[in-house]
């Protein structure tokens, strides 16, 4: 539950920190309006914060505001022409900001993924490539943490997200393997791990093994981790929960003080990005 009353240092200026909480907080909810509300507050009294514009773009991409996410990206760059969060959103958004806004609607309304199933396990999860990928302007907009959903067509196991679009699908090899456990009774869940206007790679993980196939692994060795660079950048949902981890080291540290805002420059850059990146939250 966030608390809509925001402390003030002074008679008329709201503390920061206080005001990134509650917006960080908004956004692992995905209760993408009220984030754009709070970030756009935290602006009128601290414009030049980068992590915040970052913020507002993520938000308003999720309510479909291409426009106006590419103009929150777009003032992140002038303030700060090396932040790659902001770098990489306005390449993506680039082609849907000259098309007409269409908010999304609740019924397909992106989820994301629990950042606690984000890890990699032997043998359980696997980070793969997608092929025959859809077209940029379709994978424009998915965002790192955006959960997916499989669906077996004959042995090829397609991706698609929650309207239903098609994003490409897994290499034959894993996709059968797949298809043959779901066929026996295993249950999985996928997310977007990092997506371009020319690649998407998802992350996968077994959620339930059937009894009948007890023991034996949903990945082999072989393709645990198929076409990932280990050495990867990390997506904008890996650096929002990074930036959320961050901001609770920073409350503990600042419990025996007199309240008073911290040094702010310990905020990290933030990335989707359900920040699990993000992606940038």
């Amino acid at each position: 539950m966030i608390n809509s009353s925001v402390r003030s240092t002074g008679d008329k200026t709201p503390n920061k920190r206080q005001l990134t909480d509650q917006a960080i907080a908004l956004a692992m909810q995905g209760d993408w309006e009220r984030a754009v509300e709070m970030n756009r507050q935290l602006l009128t009294f601290y414009p030049h914060e980068i992590d915040a514009l970052n913020r507002l773009g993520k938000a308003l991409s999720e309510l479909g505001l291409y426009r106006e996410a590419y103009a929150a990206y777009e003032q992140a760059l002038q303030q700060d022409p090396g932040n790659s969060i902001a770098q990489r959103n306005v390449v993506r958004l680039r082609n849907l900001a000259l098309q007409e806004d269409t908010p999304r609607v609740a019924a397909v309304k992106s989820e994301h993924i629990d950042p606690r199933l984000f890890v990699e396990e032997q043998g359980r999860t696997v980070i793969a490539p997608l092929e025959e990928r859809a077209p940029a302007t379709v994978l424009a907009r998915v965002t790192s943490g955006d959960i997916v959903y499989l669906r077996p067509e004959g042995r090829t196991l397609y991706i698609t997200n929650a309207s239903g679009e098609v994003l490409g699908h897994l290499e034959s090899r894993l996709g059968d393997r797949l298809i043959g456990f779901m066929d026996l009774g295993n249950r999985y869940i996928a997310a977007i791990k990092s997506v371009s206007d020319s690649s998407i790679s998802i992350f996968i993980r077994e959620i339930y093994q059937d009894p009948s196939v007890q023991g034996t692994p949903s990945f082999a060795r072989t393709i645990q981790s198929v076409g990932h660079d280990d050495d990867e950048e990390l997506t904008e949902y890996d650096e929002m929960q990074g930036e959320e981890l961050d901001h609770g080291a920073e409350r503990d540290d600042d419990e025996d003080s007199d309240g008073e805002d911290g040094d702010d420059s310990l905020e990290r850059e933030l990335g989707s990005g359900f920040t699990i990146e993000e992606e940038d939250v």
